[in-house]
């Protein structure tokens, strides 16, 4: 029974990494006033996993009814991933979001005129 005070630790002993996760990025005014998706069971670490093709098609498929498929190919090669390359939804949204930014400010060119003068 004495024995076992003997015994080194080391082996038993395993290093701790902590992983940041969502608990960590939770801020108070996450708890006053939560994000949609909060509500229905979605942490910020499910936008980040990697999704294949048809998943983001399937998650996308109302806001992005007709031009997925172009979209898609701006994340990948943004990403420099190959033929099958999985996205994140972020990564998607990143995309989209710069697309939409880029037609607005075409649309707004300050040197228009807008009344006809």
């Amino acid at each position: 029974m004495c024995k076992d005070r003997e015994k080194s630790l080391d082996p038993l002993l395993v290093a701790f990494s902590r992983k940041p996760s969502d608990e960590d990025r939770t801020r108070a005014g996450d708890l006053i006033s939560p994000a949609i998706s909060i509500t229905f069971g979605l942490g910020p670490s499910d936008f980040e996993v990697p999704r294949p093709w048809e998943e983001l098609r399937r998650i996308f498929k109302r806001l992005l009814f007709d031009n997925f498929d172009a979209i898609w190919e701006l994340a990948r090669t943004k990403a420099k991933g190959d033929e099958i390359c999985n996205l994140s939804v972020n990564n998607l949204r990143e995309t989209l979001n710069e697309q939409a930014t880029a037609r607005i400010s075409q649309r707004c060119d300050p040197q228009a005129n807008l009344f006809g003068f």
